[in-house]
């Protein structure tokens, strides 16, 4: 006998749980979505940069039986990387390069997937379903699903925000044909949880963000330092500082986060996660991935890590630092080469 949507619901919640999911809910799919109209848009004015995948994927995005026919429900779910925070000074030191708070653990799809899939599988073992488990890697909309399934609320730097736990989460989602009662709070889009605070729109140090709840990909320093395709314009180089992999300036300075990331005066310094910069430079392939391996920095590539650290080490600018591009502007890869090539005429032009 097929169990009825509540025990469902109960199912799902008490072993997500266990599988070491923070965060679960349920939202039934509607085709097309209410975020159509601002997704058209955001894609009309080209913010998506290099990413064309946004634009050849937008009918699935909004039609989700597409991918699973039948589908009636999405299940989402949030996994907490909340660590440590390093005090503003060491964050800041130019002699380090910055790596964003998600990638100082292992890569969260080779976490998050195969649990996901377990309980997926369950489910439809248990339930008689037909589901399919997606982490960042799939058509989906994942924080407009989790908004409409009331695991939290959007930031206006975007950021999917869980009230009282703040910003530092990974979003997962299932979809099913199981038709599973919604959990949503309230209308997304009926209040605005942010008030009228606007510090992660000013403390960009791109200025990426055009208005509240809109991000420009093509000034992200997130974007800019693993995703983008292109040379990054010049203008935006010395704005990225020491960021080598993502950026965290919108979350860092998040009031919604600030119980969660008070500065640890204990704080131990960790060379793979906050790295010297000399140290990067002299890096051989094999190095970077013994030092990296199993983290998203590896999937950047060495190639990408090496051409921020040459704009890290221009922003630095100090005697070392020019020594390390001198180094670097005879790097077998053309584009690090060029990078580094870059960086000793602008700070020749700035002397």
């Amino acid at each position: 006998m097929t169990p009825n949507n509540t025990s469902i619901t109960e199912w799902l919640q008490s072993t997500a749980q266990l599988l070491g999911f923070d965060g679960i809910g349920f939202t039934p799919i509607q085709s097309p979505p209410a975020t159509i109209g601002y997704y058209d848009q955001w894609l009309a004015n080209n913010y998506y940069g290099s990413m064309h995948y946004l634009q050849r994927g937008r009918n699935r995005r909004f039609n989700p039986r597409t991918i699973l026919p039948g589908a009636q429900s999405f299940i989402s779910v949030a996994m907490s990387y909340s660590i440590p925070i390093p005090p503003p000074h060491y964050r800041s030191d130019p002699t380090r390069g910055q790596i964003a708070l998600y990638a100082h653990r292992r890569d969260y799809h080779d976490t998050m997937l195969p649990r996901l899939k377990e309980l997926s599988r369950i489910m439809d073992q248990n339930f008689g379903t037909k589901s399919k488990a997606y982490v960042d890697t799939g058509s989906i909309l994942e924080r407009a699903i989790a908004v409409q399934a009331g695991i939290g609320f959007f930031g206006k730097n975007n950021c999917l925000i869980v009230p009282g736990q703040g910003s530092y989460f990974l979003l997962g989602e299932i979809i099913t044909t199981a038709n599973l009662a919604s959990t949503s709070i309230s209308d997304p889009n009926s209040e605005n949880r942010c008030g009228a605070c606007h510090l992660c729109l000013d403390r960009c140090p791109t200025q990426a963000f055009p208005s509240p709840h809109v991000l420009d990909a093509r000034k992200c320093i997130s974007y800019l330092s693993t995703l983008d395709k292109e040379s990054i314009p010049v203008k935006l180089r010395p704005l990225m500082k020491n960021w080598i992999f993502k950026c965290d300036e919108c979350q860092l300075c998040c009031p919604f986060n600030s119980a969660v990331q008070a500065a640890n005066e204990n704080f131990e310094t960790d060379d793979r996660y906050s790295p010297l910069l000399l140290d990067l430079v002299e890096m051989s392939p094999t190095d970077f991935h013994d030092r990296f391996r199993d983290t998203p920095v590896e999937l950047a590539g060495f190639e990408i890590i090496l051409r921020n650290v040459a704009i890290a080490l221009t922003n630095w600018g100090s005697s070392e630092a020019r020594e390390a591009l001198k180094l670097l502007s005879t790097d077998t890869s053309e584009m690090v080469a060029d990078y580094a090539r870059w960086g000793l005429q602008f700070l020749s032009n700035r002397q």
